[in-house]
């Protein structure tokens, strides 16, 4: 197995920065905790979007089953 070493001086670091400095601005902090805000309302969204999804599916799966519980149910409580 041949290994190819490399002078360090041969290593380059590459950024987008372009030469200038690479700590964020005032408004990339801005525009950063809006975005930030933003994701974690999709996330409370999110969760109850999964969580629906997820009844949804197992009612689907379960579809026979889930009639006649419901039925069972409201037999139940109209004679309670």
């Amino acid at each position: 197995m041949n290994h190819i070493e490399r002078e360090p001086s041969t290593l380059t670091w590459a950024t987008a920065s372009f030469g200038h400095s690479a700590d964020m601005s005032a408004q990339e902090k801005t525009e950063l905790s809006t975005h930030l805000t933003q994701c974690r309302a999709g996330a409370e969204r999110l969760v109850l979007h999964c969580a629906v999804q997820s009844l949804r599916e197992f009612v689907a799966a379960h579809f026979m089953t889930t009639i006649v519980v419901i039925a069972a149910l409201a037999l139940l409580f109209r004679f309670w």
